[in-house]
């Protein structure tokens, strides 16, 4: 169940987010499309993805 948690979408927009922050956007681009993949309707990975294409 920890891992499950670990790897939810708020997590890893987070997770992206932070990285974006830190100018890595591949990595947080690849976070952000994990978090879609787990959840096709947060709409927050989505947004921040393009927030990061830009």
């Amino acid at each position: 169940m920890a891992s499950e948690t670990k790897r939810s979408p708020e997590r890893l927009t987070d997770a992206g987010i932070i990285l974006l922050e830190q100018e890595k956007r591949e990595e947080a681009i690849k976070c952000f499309n994990e978090a879609i993949d787990l959840d096709p309707k947060y709409a927050a990975a989505y947004w921040n993805r393009g927030e990061a294409y830009r």
